[in-house]
């Protein structure tokens, strides 16, 4: 293939495992939401997730830079490894939609005793307080998520739901202006 037809090649390619992923996130909405999807449960390492997850934003970050800062010892949590990368990679997706051209976006992972957390941070605009309890809801956008044209409204809801029947907690922490940081919990000691 000459240059320009490699390139539509590739875009065509990626818009399809788009809507692969689309079609995948709403059947796993459905199915976290009637209690019916298995989990398939192993300790693996929290720090190599995130890398893998992030390792797939590479050709879309253009001038943005991603930083991932994981302690250097293995994070050893109980989960199911690819739905986890899943909610990692929808939080990453979001915050290079929403971050600045030349913006940083950073990915944390940080555990105690009880439990894990990672955080995906932005710069970007910001999320106003009365609309951070709809956002993880099915279906449910910010103002300017609706200005996107490829968001669903899925994607936090598919989180929120992923990461509840692992018996965890998300959140969002932002103010317009001042980017947002969306961070879950996982219990270390799960059974």
């Amino acid at each position: 293939l000459n240059p320009t037809e490699a390139r539509c090649v590739a875009e065509v390619k990626r818009g399809a495992n788009d809507l692969r992923d689309m079609i995948t996130t709403l059947l796993d909405v459905g199915r976290l939401e009637a209690g019916e999807m298995p989990l398939r449960l192993q300790a693996h390492d929290a720090a190599q997730i995130v890398r893998k997850a992030a390792s797939r934003f590479s050709p879309v970050l253009r001038d943005r830079t991603l930083h991932c800062d994981v302690p250097p010892d293995p994070v050893l949590v109980v989960c199911d490894a690819d739905v986890i990368r899943r909610v990692l990679e929808n939080l990453i997706s979001n915050a290079v939609k929403f971050t600045k051209s030349d913006g940083t976006i950073r990915v944390n992972v940080h555990r105690n005793a009880a439990d894990m957390t990672i955080s995906v941070s932005d710069d970007g605009q910001g999320i106003p307080p009365d609309q951070h309890k709809h956002i993880f809801e099915k279906f449910g956008q910010t103002d300017s998520g609706v200005q996107h044209a490829h968001s669903t409204g899925l994607g936090l809801s598919f989180c929120r739901l992923a990461v509840e029947a692992h018996e965890g907690k998300i959140g969002v922490q932002s103010e317009p202006g001042q980017g947002s940081t969306f961070s879950f919990t996982l219990p270390m000691n799960r059974p």
